[in-house]
């Protein structure tokens, strides 16, 4: 059914080890991998030559250079049934807890708000879906130092909020 939908691959990386810079070589070949999977799907018959596809960013990273790429390769293929795909963590002090930030305060709203924006800018405002394939906080337990259960909720609940605000989808 047109209710299933395939993604080429999650998170894509293709140098060893997370880099906070960009290789041009990774953008190249995450095309490449995009580009040959939607051929791949859209000539092997039946509903796949309309099916919803979903092509994720360079590490699903929801940052530039990675959005534009991705939005190279979806002017290319010209399709109407490809959907975005990027992952959010949050604001990193927050997320992980790493720098003692335990509370749902004004600097993780405006990172969560300046993210959605922009991924609502990049793809929505060009008519293209987009689905938060994965969201979450990482740095939530029982230790006194980590973030406090109503903090945790309120994230997701904003969350939660502002992307459907922007039509945005969250799996």
């Amino acid at each position: 059914p047109n209710t299933l939908m395939f993604e080429s691959i999650n998170e894509p990386s293709f140098t060893q080890g997370w880099s906070s810079t960009v290789d041009p070589t990774d953008l190249a070949l995450l095309d490449e991998l995009n580009t040959s999977f939607y051929n791949i799907v859209r000539n092997s018959g039946g509903n796949n030559a309309t099916r919803p596809l979903v092509l994720p960013t360079l590490g699903c990273s929801p940052t530039e250079p990675q959005i534009s790429n991705l939005i190279g390769t979806i002017s290319k293929l010209n399709d109407k049934n490809i959907i975005a795909t990027v992952h959010y963590y949050g604001y990193w002090p927050f997320s992980a807890n790493v720098a003692g930030t335990t509370t749902f305060d004004e600097t993780t709203k405006k990172d969560l708000e300046d993210t959605i924006d922009r991924v609502y800018n990049a793809f929505m405002n060009q008519g293209i879906p987009v689905i938060i394939g994965e969201y979450g906080l990482l740095g939530f337990d029982k230790s006194l130092d980590a973030i406090e259960h109503g903090e945790v909720l309120k994230y997701f609940e904003y969350l939660t909020y502002y992307a459907n605000a922007k039509d945005i989808t969250l799996m």
